[in-house]
């Protein structure tokens, strides 16, 4: 079945939503709603503005590799963590916390310098699974907001 636009003619580009498997009820369209503005507030539109106004024309290509290089970045931190190997967490910690800072993801980057704060006092290790599922949970937030920008 092909998409159909409001005036009953096949739509152009449009993807169908799929339709749920029996026994599961469709989704609330305005939860989504809820869900993509907690997601664009993941981000300050302010510091993405002037970023995009600093690099121009280029910026749609920065910030799509940001995105494809997030989530090593994110397994960076996992396998270090996983490895009892600190100082790469707290130096892979303190580079995303400047690397998202700069597209406006200000509670990442506050998560990430919680954690890298607790790795440089020397504080135990107790809570960084914590911080980490922390982490990765915000820098979801953090790629959606960003995808939802980029893609309009």
């Amino acid at each position: 079945m092909k998409p159909v636009a409001a005036d009953g003619q096949p739509a152009q580009g449009l993807a169908m939503a799929p339709t749920p498997p029996p026994g599961i009820q469709p989704v609330d369209d305005s939860h989504h709603a809820q869900e993509r503005h907690a997601a664009v507030s993941a981000i300050r539109a302010q510091a993405l503005a002037q970023l995009q106004t600093a690099t121009g024309a280029g910026f749609g290509r920065l910030l799509a590799l940001f995105l494809k290089n997030l989530p090593g970045r994110l397994e960076t931190l996992t396998n270090a963590w996983q490895a009892d190997d600190l100082a790469t967490l707290q130096q892979t910690a303190h580079q995303l916390k400047g690397i998202v800072a700069a597209y406006g993801a200000e509670e990442l980057a506050r998560r990430c310098a919680v954690l890298e704060h607790s790795l440089l006092q020397g504080n135990g290790t107790a809570d960084m699974p914590a911080m980490l599922a922390a982490i990765h949970t915000e820098s979801d937030r953090v790629r959606q907001a960003l995808q939802h920008f980029l893609t309009g």
